[in-house]
């Protein structure tokens, strides 16, 4: 990202080193600023515009369209007007909220002069709170890329989905490098009027349609740098911007993820781009475009092909067709271990305790579940190997249901179950609430129990499943129809993608599995034994 003098009001408090290297707080001279904060509202303020004070903080924020939540979080030097060419494709079906970032666009300033990253956070916080939004999907562009990832990656219970625009907060390769750029460990406050040619030659570095940059977006982008006290707050910015660790943020972003970015912008290169992706490994999905020819402020420069794409990726994850915009589903969505305990009708341990791994992935409005049984040596473990798992030997059995989403409540039908179950009643999952759904399925043996799963998320990392078999009146099995045949219980942590294959290894030694009941080429059960 381009820090320039007046860009990056990221914030700090106004601490001077003094020259025996101790901290000393002294004022900073006055601005140079030639117009007021009253004066620039009433220039650039219209009917939509809205002003609220939180947190002793006066924010400049519009609110338009209704469905679910979209946060747009402007760039270094923009204001919430960059977002104006997506307007009309996002708020046909979302409720679009953009913000001027606190010393931006018609925003105050920040009492404390805490211009952290983290004061940012709150302040999004806060005004979504104050909109009565408890989760919704964030975007952000250069510096509010930064805002937007650190977000998602803080508070991932509120977020449902990631867009960054060439994000600031890795500066990997290419133009800038990775690394943060030396800083003067005493800078001195300079006051200082933005000419109209320097805001040009800005522009012109960061948008590479020429068309674009008008005398009016000059203008106006030339009158807010010049607002009184703008310059002491950049100066306060930059003295404040920190990247922390971003791969580390990133890997906690669990929300689905899409990376626009341009191919020719002049302050990042395209490894960047992919140093994101890679960075998001633990989102249940993430996708990459890259715009040719493309400068830094895309939002601006190509409206129309940056908001499309935003638009399809929304519909795919947020709007009411898609899994990802429900709750349960969204947070479901992931890798999960468990230990498993079966009991029989009279409550007596069963052998057929086993451990597993499920990974729950969403798709728009398909799902798909891999489940990994890892059964210890036994009988059970002997009958699965169908005559291929010998006495001593555990078997581990991979199973993939794919089902899709049927109503808005969030119940799915699923469609194929590989390999090919017994049975081939109907099976779903219907969501009772945020944190609860109940799976009926039929007896994968092809008998006449059917099964009652109650699926509970009791916290963002654990997954927890009671599963009833009952008797149903057509069985020819003992006991009266709704007796209790067996029960089970699933008790499932969440961990990150990349521990898969160690996690699989494990479980596979710990049950001494040295056969794989897995789907053939026509779903069929097949075994493959490992040595």
């Amino acid at each position: 990202m381009k820090l320039h003098p007046w860009i990056a009001a990221s914030g700090c408090a106004a601490w001077i080193a003094a020259a025996s290297g101790s901290a000393v707080e002294q004022p900073l001279p006055a601005s140079a600023g030639t117009i007021t904060h009253a004066q620039i509202v009433s220039k650039y303020s219209d009917a939509g515009s809205r002003f609220v004070v939180l947190d002793g903080v006066n924010i400049h924020y519009k609110d338009e369209g209704k469905g679910p939540a979209v946060l747009l979080v402007h760039g270094s030097i923009g204001d919430l007007a960059d977002w104006d060419g997506w307007l009309a494709q996002l708020r046909e079906r979302y409720r679009v909220i953009r913000l001027d970032l606190p010393s931006f666009g018609l925003s105050g300033g920040i009492p404390s002069d805490n211009y952290s990253i983290d004061r940012h956070l709150t302040l999004v916080d806060s005004l979504m709170d104050h909109l009565g939004e408890p989760r919704f999907a964030i975007v952000g562009t250069s510096y509010g890329g930064l805002v937007a990832f650190r977000y998602a990656g803080t508070r991932t219970d509120r977020v449902s989905a990631l867009i960054l625009m060439n994000s600031a907060g890795i500066e990997l390769g290419g133009r800038r490098g990775r690394g943060d750029r030396p800083r003067d460990p005493n800078p001195v406050f300079a006051p200082r009027i933005v000419t109209r040619e320097e805001t040009t030659r800005l522009l012109t570095d960061l948008i590479n349609d020429p068309s674009v940059v008008t005398p009016a977006l000059v203008q106006r982008k030339n009158d807010f740098a010049n607002v009184a006290d703008r310059d002491r707050e950049s100066f306060l910015g930059v003295r404040m911007y920190e990247r922390g660790d971003p791969l580390r943020v990133l890997s906690h972003v669990r929300a689905p993820a899409l990376v626009l970015w341009g191919g020719n912008s002049k302050g990042l290169s395209r490894e960047t781009a992919q140093a994101f992706v890679d960075g998001l490994r633990n989102s249940p999905t993430v996708q990459k475009i890259v715009y040719e020819g493309g400068g830094h402020l895309l939002h601006r420069e190509r409206p129309e092909a940056t908001a499309r794409d935003a638009f399809a990726f929304l519909n795919a994850h947020l709007a009411p067709g898609g899994l990802a915009g429900i709750p349960f589903w969204s947070m479901s969505a992931g890798f999960w271990q468990s230990d498993n305990t079966y009991l029989d009708g009279a409550m007596n341990y069963n052998e057929r305790a086993y451990n597993s791994i499920v990974e729950l992935a969403l798709e728009g409005r398909q799902l798909r579940e891999t489940e990994y049984k890892f059964y210890a040596p036994g009988k059970l473990a002997t009958a699965l190997g169908r005559g291929q798992a010998k006495a001593g030997e555990g078997v581990e059995v991979v199973t993939t249901t794919l089902a899709e989403l049927i109503d808005s409540s969030g119940t799915v039908r699923v469609t194929r179950v590989v390999p090919q179950q017994g049975s081939a009643a109907v099976m779903t999952i219907s969501v009772l609430g945020r944190d609860t759904a109940v799976r009926t399925v039929p007896d994968p043996a092809g008998g006449a129990d059917q099964y009652r799963m109650f699926i509970t998320l009791p916290a963002r990392d654990k997954r927890h499943i009671a599963n009833f078999g009952l008797v149903s009146g057509a069985s020819d099995a003992q006991g009266a129809p709704g007796d209790l045949r067996g029960f089970s219980l699933f008790r499932g942590t969440r961990f990150a993608p990349a521990e898969f294959e160690r996690r699989r290894a494990e479980l596979r030694q710990r049950n001494a599995v040295r056969a794989i009941v897995e789907a053939g080429p026509a779903g069929e059960a097949v075994v493959r034994r490992l040595d």
